[in-house]
């Protein structure tokens, strides 16, 4: 049985702690680079949703919302009954 100076088992779990923390910033870095470029993709944003109200920088009077519109939009967000929706919040 060889075994290993103290020195080389040194130099070997600097090394492998050196892999491993490059690997581990690698994927921080890719992680949050594509949480920054996700936005760039949705194609059903905010802005997308509303830009049919009106001109971009005009303020909008939206109409008040009644019973029916709130059931038509708990039904098309697929929610079974308000008081889903009401959980989900």
């Amino acid at each position: 049985m060889s075994f290993r100076s103290p020195a080389k088992l040194r130099a070997a779990f600097f090394d492998v702690a050196m892999i491993i923390l490059g690997g581990a910033m690698t994927a921080g870095l890719v992680h949050v680079i594509a949480i920054l470029i996700i936005p760039l993709y949705a194609s059903n944003d905010a802005y997308a949703r509303l830009s049919h109200l009106g001109a971009t920088n005009a303020t909008i009077l939206l109409p008040a919302a009644d019973a029916a519109a709130l059931s038509r939009s708990v039904r098309a967000a697929g929610l079974r009954s308000l008081g889903n929706f009401q959980a989900a919040l």
